[in-house]
Formats: C-alpha cells, sequence, structure tokens
C-alpha cells in the first residue's frame, strides 16, 4: 500500500482507494501502444480514425464511446456552431461535432502527441478546414470563444505521473478542473453550454456536477448511463450552463 501511495501521489492529502488504484492501473495499462487505425462504430461511422503512440485510446475507453455517441444523437447542440474539445486527445469528440454539423471546432490539449493525433484525423476525416489545433494548457493557446465546450476530463483526483505521459489523461488533481470553470466564461459565447462526462468510481473531487456549480455552472441536462468494458459502472453525462447572467465572456 505505502508503494502504491508513492507512485500514485494523492492531489489532496488522501490517496485513491485500492480498487481505484487498480482500476487506473488496468487502464494504463492499456495505452501502451503504437500508432495503428481502427473504425469506430459509435459517433456515426468513423472508418480509419487513427490512434497514435503516447495518445489516450479512444477505441476502449467507455467515457470516450458513451460522450461520442452522445454527441452524435444529439446534434442539435453544436449544429452550426463553434466547439472547442478540450484535453482532446485523439480528436474523437472534436471530429464527431466536426463532421456532424459543427460549423468550426477547436482542438486543445497540454500534449504534442494528442494535438498532432487530432490534427490527422481533422484531415483524415475531411474537416481540416474548420478545425484548428492548439497544444497548451486548458484554455493558454485558445484565442476564439466559443458556443458548446467539450471536456472529457480526467476523472481521478491525483497527481499524474512522471514517466506516464497518457496518465495525464485519467489522473488531475482537483484544481485543474476548479481551473478550467474558472477559466471557462471568458471562452464561452452567450448562451453557451459545456457538455462533460463523468464515471461515478473516481469519487467526488472531479465530478464536475459539484465543481461546476462552485463556479456558477448549472446542470441543465443530465443523461446516467451505465459502462461495460474497461470502465465498468455508473457515468453521468452532464450539460452545464451559466447559472447567472453575464458569466459568458466574463
Amino acid at each position: 500500500m505505502n508503494r502504491a501511495k508513492a507512485q500514485y501521489p494523492p492531489a489532496d492529502g488522501t490517496a485513491l482507494s485500492e480498487a481505484q488504484l487498480a482500476q487506473v492501473r488496468r487502464q494504463l495499462a492499456q495505452h501502451h501502444h503504437g500508432p495503428f487505425t481502427c473504425d469506430l462504430p459509435y459517433g456515426g461511422s468513423l472508418r480509419g480514425f487513427a490512434l497514435n503512440a503516447g495518445v489516450f485510446r479512444a477505441d476502449i475507453m467507455t467515457a470516450s464511446k458513451l460522450l461520442a455517441d452522445f454527441l452524435f444523437q444529439n446534434k442539435e447542440l453544436y449544429r452550426g456552431k463553434t466547439v472547442i474539445d478540450m484535453g482532446c486527445g485523439s480528436g474523437i469528440q472534436g471530429v464527431v461535432a466536426g463532421i456532424n454539423g459543427a460549423e468550426s471546432v477547436i482542438y486543445s490539449d497540454i500534449s504534442h502527441k494528442a494535438a498532432d493525433n487530432a490534427r490527422e484525423n481533422a484531415e483524415r476525416f475531411g474537416i481540416a478546414g474548420k478545425s484548428v489545433v492548439v497544444q497548451g494548457d486548458l484554455f493558454e493557446n485558445v484565442r476564439k470563444k466559443a458556443d458548446v465546450m467539450i471536456f472529457n476530463h480526467p476523472f481521478f483526483a491525483a497527481n499524474p505521473l512522471e514517466d506516464e505521459p497518457v496518465s495525464n489523461s485519467m489522473l488531475q488533481p482537483p484544481e485543474t478542473l476548479e481551473r478550467f470553470f474558472r477559466e471557462a466564461g471568458e471562452h464561452l459565447n452567450p448562451g453557451g453550454i459545456i457538455v462533460t462526462t463523468f464515471f461515478h468510481f473516481a469519487g467526488t473531487a472531479n465530478n464536475p456536477q459539484i465543481v461546476g456549480s462552485r463556479h456558477g455552472y448549472a446542470v441543465e441536462i443530465e443523461v446516467p448511463l451505465e459502462g461495460q468494458g474497461m470502465q465498468s459502472g455508473s457515468f453521468s453525462i452532464y450539460v452545464l450552463k451559466p447559472a447567472r447572467v453575464g458569466m459568458e465572456g466574463r
């Protein structure tokens, strides 16, 4: 147990549980892969989607699948609008939005490998002309406001591992999500929304419903779902809006 605590340092003074540690280890073991392409059945038909080495695998992670399918089924949320795919990874959420009616998509990720992967997929699916890809920490290099922000954020409240860069996609201290909600209003157009998902097994520290409420965001839509496969258990997809007038563009 002491070794596990040292390997997965807690973000807020309390270690992840043994079950949570085991879940993170199982997930990390699946992300040691070389570049490959695959056909994804969710989010419409995505044939030849590229997944490069060092990038979160959207083909097997339940949260990615559930969110992509939700976006495909709810095109009215982003049709004709500007979308930010925050923490984009391979770009799966932004690509689904881009090929199903979004006017433009901005992809942002702290990993240069993820940014390159998202750029490649935007090109593969014919939406490069309405796509902008930036590398940066959250909104660091985002220069345009959006109508819709999509954030499939890290669920587990612990520090990422220095020797496992892809762990940034799974492990983040609570301050990261707090900072996202603090900064989101400056990049959200009036009437804009934030679309997120959450794996409840991860605990409450990085639950966007709870964290968002502290920054003036309220859940407009919650869709409870049950995950299978790599992430089995209860999920929620949240559509959040500023609860106070004037928060957008503040």
